[in-house]
């Protein structure tokens, strides 16, 4: 984790070969833990799993993402996440769209809720902290892209 305001690397954690390649890291609100994506690509994006660490990286659970949301990616895969009001919200690769999933009640496959417009693509979403609204980037058009709260 980079400290913008001096630049300096605070948290550094090596995976080592995890199964997957880390696409995004983040905590869940109000929580200590870390939630993180390890990402496959092509005819094995199904193999992409979501995990949950406490603070001193012990594994704590293991999810993979629905059938449904894999058929609308393709063969990309989870390219950005942030928790909201208790929904994970991740985005793809390079669609403009949000998918909200919960934790299942029982099982280790994510919850589908609903694929929302999003006015950006994949490749990293965060909140923005004077409007609540999330934060996305155009690689294509080079801009910084806000949404609505």
């Amino acid at each position: 984790m980079l400290d913008p305001a001096t630049m300096e690397l605070k948290i550094y954690k090596d995976f080592g070969n995890f199964g997957g390649s880390l696409t995004w890291c983040v905590k869940q609100e109000g929580n200590t833990d870390w939630w993180c994506n390890f990402a496959h690509y092509g005819a094995t994006n199904d193999k992409t799993f979501l995990v949950r660490f406490d603070r001193e990286w012990k594994e704590l659970g293991r999810w993979t993402y629905p059938a449904e949301m894999l058929r609308h990616i393709g063969t990309m895969s989870v390219s950005g996440g942030v928790w909201q009001k208790g929904d994970l919200l991740v985005t793809d690769h390079d669609h403009r769209v949000l998918y909200r999933l919960r934790l299942p009640r029982e099982g280790k496959v994510l919850e589908f809720v609903r694929r929302e417009e999003s006015p950006f693509t994949g490749q990293g979403i965060a909140f923005d902290p004077v409007t609540g609204g999330l934060v996305g980037i155009d690689r294509d058009k080079k801009k910084i892209l806000f949404g609505e709260p």
